[in-house]
């Protein structure tokens, strides 16, 4: 006897199977068969840049491999992974007989030449102020900000001089719906304590974009940028800050 689902991919809800019989007869219960695993003997998590590249290896020939999201990582027939765009897939492994393994593919932009950035998350904060939470496509971003929360992001650099600061965001709220029109209205920016004119500079929509803050004079070592807000939940949401060097 074999159930089958039916023509919308359902099985009815059952507690239990009784079977009558008109005369006496012997019934053997078979246990499917336990599956052997696709053993990785590569990385199970994989962290590339834009361009970067990566080899599964497994333990077993023949298998096929295909990627979640090919906007963000592609996988050839050898295995070989190709980080394509920011964001994050996973690459299935799969072969008949077995269970299937996954390689989970986290790809960050390619930085230009002497670029600096770094995770708005990387920053301290109060988490009673700020929260934070990933996007589908795999940023995490400031997400909501009570009155007066304080992000304060530390930066290394090597190389003393003045860099342009820009910030990648989109729109303030949760949701990312509300407009901001004049960033110096619902945030004050400082860089290494001295404060950034961020007047006129507008936000809106829902997409992640670059948004030029300023020209900052950059220390070697440790540098901070500091975002605090003006309102509850007015700040934009925030994904990462970089500084590119002047030409």
């Amino acid at each position: 006897m074999t159930l089958k689902e039916n023509e919308n991919n359902y099985f009815p809800y059952m507690d239990d199977l009784e079977i009558y019989a008109a005369e006496p007869v012997t019934i053997t219960l078979v246990a499917p068969a336990t599956k052997p695993d696709i053993n990785l003997t590569s990385l199970a998590e994989v962290e590339l840049i834009e361009g970067e590249t990566s080899q599964i290896v497994c333990d077993v020939n023949d298998v096929t491999y295909s990627s979640s999201k090919e906007s963000v990582a592609t996988v050839s027939e050898t295995g070989l992974i190709t980080a394509v765009a920011k964001g994050s897939a996973t690459i299935l492994v799969r072969k008949d007989g077995y269970n299937d393994a996954r390689v989970s593919v986290t790809v960050s932009e390619k930085l230009a030449e002497g670029e600096i950035r770094v995770e708005a998350e990387a920053g301290t904060y109060d988490s009673a102020q700020i929260v934070f939470r990933t996007t589908s496509s795999g940023e995490t971003c400031t997400s909501t900000w009570a009155e007066g929360a304080v992000l304060s992001v530390k930066v290394n650099a090597t190389t003393a001089g003045q860099y342009t600061l820009t910030l990648n965001g989109r729109a303030g709220g949760q949701y990312g719906t509300s407009n901001i029109d004049d960033l110096s209205q619902v945030v004050t920016v400082k860089f290494n304590n001295s404060a950034v004119d961020v007047s006129g500079i507008a936000i809106t929509g829902r997409t992640y974009t670059d948004y030029v803050l300023g020209e900052v004079s950059v220390v070697a070592g440790e540098n901070t940028i500091e975002i605090t807000a003006l309102g509850a939940n007015t700040a934009p949401n925030i994904d990462f800050f970089k500084l590119v060097p002047k030409a």
